[in-house]
C-alpha cells in the first residue's frame, strides 16, 4: 500500500452517523457493507444517500436507504444499504 488507510469499521461509523444526523430519533436496524475500494488516509469523503422504501412497522417508521461513501478520485468506495427506524410518537 502506497500509505495508510482508513479502517472499515471506522467507514461504517461514518455511514451510520449519515443516518443518525439526518434524524436524531434513528434507530439502525441493518447496515449491510460492501468494500469496493480502500479508502486512502486524509481524503475527503462524499456521503449520500437516497431513500429507496417507507413503511410502518408496529407504530414505527421503516426506511430503507443506498448509501454510498465517495472520494473525489475513484467512484464509489463503499456501498451500504440500511433499514431504520424512526418513532411516530411526537
Amino acid at each position: 500500500m502506497p500509505g495508510a488507510i482508513v479502517p472499515g469499521i471506522m467507514s461504517m461509523s461514518l455511514l451510520s452517523k449519515l443516518l443518525t444526523d439526518l434524524a436524531d430519533s434513528a434507530d439502525v436496524k441493518l447496515l449491510d457493507v460492501i468494500f469496493r475500494q480502500t479508502i486512502p488516509h486524509n481524503q475527503i469523503l462524499k456521503l449520500h444517500g437516497i431513500i429507496t422504501d417507507k413503511g410502518d412497522d408496529d407504530g414505527e417508521g421503516r426506511v430503507e436507504a443506498d448509501l454510498y461513501l465517495d472520494t473525489d478520485e475513484k467512484g464509489h468506495h463503499i456501498t451500504a444499504k440500511a433499514v431504520f427506524t424512526l418513532s411516530n410518537k411526537p
